[in-house]
C-alpha cells in the first residue's frame, strides 16, 4: 500500500482544498446553510466563467437517511419536499440517485445545459461514485463510522477534469 498526503494531492491538482466541515443539530438549518454556500460558490463560478470562459457548476450532494420502520426519517422524499417547498428550489434542479430511483443514468453532470444543482442519495456516495462538480456535501444521516465519513468526503474532493479550478494562469 502507498500513502499520499492531501497536500501532495492538492499540489498535483487532484483534490479541492480547503475542506470546511460544519455540523448542525437541525437538518433543515443544515440544508438552508448549505444552499446559501452553494449560491455563493455559484457566484464565484459565474465570475470565473465571465473572466476566463472556464465552466464549473457547483453541485450539492445530500445524503438522506434510509427508511427505518417505526421511526421518522429524513428520507429522500422528505429532503426533496423540503428543497422544493421550504427553499423554492425548482424541481428540475433536483435528482434522486438511489437504488430505487436512479435518475442519474447516463446524465452528464458537467454539461453546460444540465440543470442539476442538487443530488439526493442514500448509499450512492459509498458505492465508488464520484461527482467532480460536487462542492457541498450535506450528510443528513446519523453516520458515525469514520470510514464511511472518509469515503463520502472523498467523493467530493476530486477536482473537475482533474485540474485545479480555477486553472492556474501561471506561465
Amino acid at each position: 500500500l502507498y500513502s499520499i498526503s492531501a497536500r501532495e494531492l492538492k499540489a498535483e491538482s487532484m483534490i479541492k482544498l480547503p475542506l470546511r466541515l460544519e455540523t448542525r443539530t437541525d437538518w433543515k438549518e443544515l440544508i438552508g446553510d448549505a444552499i446559501l454556500k452553494l449560491k455563493e460558490l455559484e457566484g464565484y463560478a459565474e465570475t470565473e466563467r465571465a473572466q476566463t470562459g472556464d465552466y464549473l457548476r457547483p453541485i450539492m450532494l445530500l445524503q438522506a437517511q434510509p427508511l427505518r420502520t417505526g421511526r421518522q426519517t429524513v428520507s429522500v422524499e422528505v429532503v426533496e419536499s423540503c428543497l422544493i417547498e421550504d427553499y423554492n428550489i425548482p424541481a428540475e434542479q433536483i435528482i434522486r440517485a438511489t437504488g430505487k430511483d436512479d435518475e442519474l443514468g447516463d446524465m452528464d453532470l458537467t454539461a453546460t445545459n444540465c440543470p442539476v444543482r442538487y443530488i439526493i442519495t442514500v448509499q450512492k456516495l459509498r458505492e465508488g461514485w464520484d461527482c467532480p462538480f460536487a462542492y457541498i456535501l450535506a450528510v443528513l444521516d446519523e453516520t458515525t463510522a469514520s470510514t464511511a465519513l472518509t469515503q463520502m468526503i472523498g467523493r467530493i474532493l476530486r477536482q473537475p477534469h482533474a485540474e485545479r479550478f480555477p486553472p492556474s494562469r501561471a506561465g
